[in-house]
């Protein structure tokens, strides 16, 4: 796989606790569409969650297996997981059970997304630059006549509301 670095200036910093932070960029359309396929294999892997769960790290009570809500939210977690990935380009003050600085994972993503804060500081600025866009009504979608948004309107000017005048 071949990863292109972002410029500084495109990166964040995010404030996770008192003494530590991350470093971040917006996700793309394209780091959505790999988080939801990741939610998707969540989907798929459900007779096999406990495994699919411990992958991530993330705790999952027996009792809870068949609940629809844990999975809905275990695989949010993977999604945002998924995406953190792409966006998180380093954090200072993240320590492991050992003591020793974490590592940028999708399991250490996950586990730090468990937390209420951190994850809605992260999925904040993650998706920045996604809900400006969609804000501004400029997402990247087919237009009605089928033109993209950078692509010229080729499509006739629509004829006005008011009745043809009457011929003479």
């Amino acid at each position: 796989m071949l990863i292109l670095r972002h410029p500084d200036g495109a990166l964040k910093r995010v404030e996770l606790a008192p003494g530590a932070h991350a470093m971040v960029r917006s996700a793309t359309s394209l780091d959505v569409e790999i988080g939801m396929a990741a939610y998707q294999r969540g989907l798929q892997a459900a007779g096999d969650l406990e495994e699919f769960a411990a992958h991530y790290g993330l705790p999952l009570e027996k009792t809870a297996r068949k609940s629809l809500v844990t999975m809905s939210g275990l695989n949010q977690l993977v999604m945002w997981a998924e995406i953190g990935m792409r966006c998180i380009d380093s954090w200072e003050g993240v320590i492991d059970e050992g003591g020793q600085p974490a590592e940028v994972t999708a399991r250490n993503i996950s586990l730090l997304m468990l937390s209420r804060g951190p994850r809605s500081r992260l999925m904040e600025a993650m998706s920045a630059e996604i809900h400006e866009i969609v804000a501004e009504g400029n997402a990247s979608a087919a237009s009605a006549n089928g033109a993209q948004v950078a692509e010229t309107n080729i499509a006739p000017t629509a004829p006005g509301t008011e009745p043809p005048a009457p011929a003479v």
